[in-house]
């Protein structure tokens, strides 16, 4: 079996520093089943990965820019664009070439808008990086990683019922590899359109946080034309100047394409209407708009049961460096591979 990890996925040292914590992971996890005495350090990690190869295992760190076909496994740092950026072409390389790649993307559970480096934790999928698509192996997971994430996941309060709150919108970045091609801004006024015949309520549209001054412009200066010229009791929120928690308080219900602000939506309380499979919102959530009045509420059992399974998507470093998540994943990897066969 042969297992890379491509360097040249991460855009920075810092992405480059959580690829090299997931290498030493995969050394950790295999260095189980070798004849070793000493403990591992990264002195002797090249003696260990030498004895993994007797198991049938081969462990890389690759600086190339084209992806090997021979590699069972290839491991990225974040989603692929199709864009001429030297990280976003080795990405694209690794998931057309490789039989099988991993993903190391944006966390899901108590998640901040920081650069990709820095976040705490990160969610690592086999095979894709979306709800639907990728293999996370946590399918009825239990709840004993939630106490990482606060007693927002562990106590969570219940539904929470805003009779005079208004529709909130929380929009993407356009171009996201999590709209997967669709015209986001065509699918903002498509919504705002039916929305409109359906409810009188005030419309309010949340800016990402993430997204420049220039791209406010470019993506928001047409639409914002068409709208306020077309409809009524339409309104924008600064994502920058307001936080997620101060315009879910204001909303009854709340509308994402496969924003993961779905889930931070629904941790406090606010009834969500996920419209694309790949939201990991979307099982507990209403599909179609007409719902906006009377969206689905998920069973208490049913959200914590979600959250269980959501806090196995995501680790963090060290847990990445100790191989736990690799380990996690491996039983899927062994389904894809079979088992490594040993060379000596």
């Amino acid at each position: 079996m042969k297992i890379k990890v491509y360097m040249l996925t991460g855009q920075n040292n810092g992405e480059k520093d959580v690829l090299r914590a997931y290498y030493r992971g995969l050394v950790t996890h295999f260095s189980q089943s070798v004849k070793v005495k000493e403990e591992l350090t990264e002195f002797n990690m090249q003696k260990y990965i030498k004895e993994i190869r007797k198991i049938g295992v081969e462990i890389s760190l690759d600086y190339g820019e084209v992806a090997d076909e021979t590699a069972d496994v290839g491991i990225i740092f974040g989603s692929a664009k199709e864009r001429e950026n030297l990280h976003h072409r080795v990405r694209n390389s690794v998931i057309e070439k490789c039989k099988n790649y991993i993903v190391l993307e944006t966390p899901l559970l108590a998640r901040s808008i920081v650069k990709q480096s820095n976040h705490d934790m990160y969610r690592i999928g086999l095979n894709g990086f979306l709800s639907g698509s990728a293999e996370f192996n946590n399918d009825n997971s239990n709840s004993d990683r939630l106490s990482k994430f606060g007693d927002l996941y562990t106590r969570w309060k219940g539904w929470i019922n805003n009779k005079d709150g208004n529709i909130l919108i929380l929009t993407q970045l356009p171009g996201d590899a999590s709209l997967r091609g669709s015209d986001h801004g065509e699918w903002l006024l498509d919504t705002i359109e039916e929305l409109r015949s359906i409810t009188k309520r005030e419309i309010r549209i949340r800016f990402h946080p993430a997204m420049s001054e220039k791209g406010h412009e470019n993506f928001f200066g047409d639409i914002g034309k068409i709208v306020f010229k077309n409809y009524s009791n339409v309104v924008w929120s600064d994502g920058i100047a307001r936080t997620l928690q101060e315009d879910l308080k204001e909303a009854k219900t709340c509308i994402t394409y496969s924003s993961g602000s779905a889930i931070d939506a629904i941790a406090y309380g606010i009834p969500t209407i996920a419209v694309d499979e790949g939201n990991f919102a979307y099982h507990v959530s209403s599909k179609q708009l007409e719902a906006v009045e009377n969206p689905a509420l998920a069973s208490s059992e049913e959200i914590q049961q979600w959250f269980n399974d959501l806090s196995y998507c995501q680790w963090d470093r060290a847990e990445m460096a100790q191989g736990r998540a690799w380990t996690h994943i491996w039983p899927k990897i062994v389904d894809l591979c079979g088992m490594p066969e040993p060379t000596e």
